[in-house]
């Protein structure tokens, strides 16, 4: 589970709280979900800076970047949360940011889109797929996804029979246009 909050935390921090480009966002949920002990375990995190530089209603000509502070992990258990920013899990002190860059985004349908990403977390940089949908409102974007990862891929924890490695990171940001 902890492996799952650094994913949340990784897959947020491109979409959470724009500094520059074209969007910027107005609100933001990142959570994340593991299966430990047969029980689903789930968290959020906050701490996000972004970069998205794209066009809502063409996305695929544009790009982001996201850098997730990890010690900002929360699952509402404080002393999970202490447990999870050890070296074990996300070696906070050593890691203390996870990375997130698209490569390329790619239109799979009407509102509905493939970003090809490298994502940094825990000195590892692997290439991912982060599925994600845009809904016009109006005057502003809803951006959802959906990242799933292992967690053994960039050394979150060690092999269990109890702890699954497979993590969801659940992403959902509001954006206006600058």
């Amino acid at each position: 589970m902890k492996k799952l909050f650094i994913l949340i935390l990784t897959f947020s921090f491109y979409f959470a709280n724009a500094q520059k480009g074209a969007l910027t966002v107005k609100k933001y949920t990142v959570g994340f979900k593991i299966k430990n002990a047969n029980i689903y375990v789930s968290g959020v995190f906050n701490g996000v800076t972004a970069d998205l530089n794209f066009d809502p209603s063409n996305p695929v000509l544009g790009s982001f970047e996201g850098k997730l502070d990890v010690s900002s992990l929360a699952t509402g258990i404080e002393m999970r949360d202490k447990h999870l920013k050890k070296a074990e899990f996300f070696d906070v002190k050593n890691n203390p940011f996870i990375i997130i860059k698209s490569v390329s985004i790619t239109k799979v349908k009407e509102n509905t889109y493939s970003a090809k990403c490298s994502l940094t977390l825990k000195g590892k940089t692997k290439e991912v797929v982060l599925p994600f949908t845009i809904v016009n409102n109006g005057t502003t974007y809803e951006i959802k996804g959906v990242l799933s990862l292992k967690r053994l891929d960039f050394g979150i924890g060690s092999p269990s029979v109890i702890m699954s490695n497979n993590v969801e990171v659940l992403l959902n940001f509001t954006v206006a246009q600058n």
